[in-house]
């Protein structure tokens, strides 16, 4: 109904709830079109899988105050890498929270999962103590990056003006 009028602007507030998982694709599909058309799309989604696949700029808001806005890609680059390590000897959690740069560390199947900011090359250095028997890094997902807004009130990183 909101894209009968052909409007230059639409206001979209979870505009994928409820969808099936090809319906959202679709859905998704239609935004990037209207995108490209010129329009301008202001959507709210707690679904971060549509929004690293709508949008450009994405604003965090916590407790009613906007925290950041960004582009999405300089927000993933803030959250560094998300690496996924399997030891051949053993290695503590506490010892892989300690290497550099080392974050969210979580443990599955004998395998360690983290963020990393800053230098890759530190991290290699310190994993080098170990027998590594897998390694796997990409991007952060943008879930990750909010989750560390609303979990710490410090990762403030505010743009400009929004405060």
């Amino acid at each position: 109904l909101a894209f009968m009028c052909d409007p230059e602007v639409l206001i979209l507030d979870e505009p994928t709830s409820g969808l099936d998982p090809l319906l959202q694709r679709t859905f998704n599909e239609f935004l990037l079109q209207e995108q490209a058309r010129g329009k301008t799309i202001f959507m709210s989604s707690h679904i971060m899988s549509d929004v690293e696949k709508v949008c450009q700029r994405v604003a965090v808001i916590r407790q009613g105050e906007i925290v950041t806005i960004e582009e999405v890609e300089k927000l993933r680059q803030k959250a560094g890498q998300r690496v996924t390590v399997e030891f051949g000897d053993a290695v503590s959690a506490d010892e892989v929270a300690r290497m550099p740069g080392v974050s969210m560390v979580t443990s599955h199947n004998h395998a360690y999962h983290f963020n990393v900011g800053g230098s890759m090359d530190a991290l290699i250095k310190a994993l080098s103590r170990h027998e590594v028997l897998r390694l796997q890094a990409e991007e952060a997902p943008l879930e990750e990056v909010f989750l560390k807004f609303y979990e710490n009130p410090q990762a403030e990183t505010a743009a400009p003006g929004t405060r």
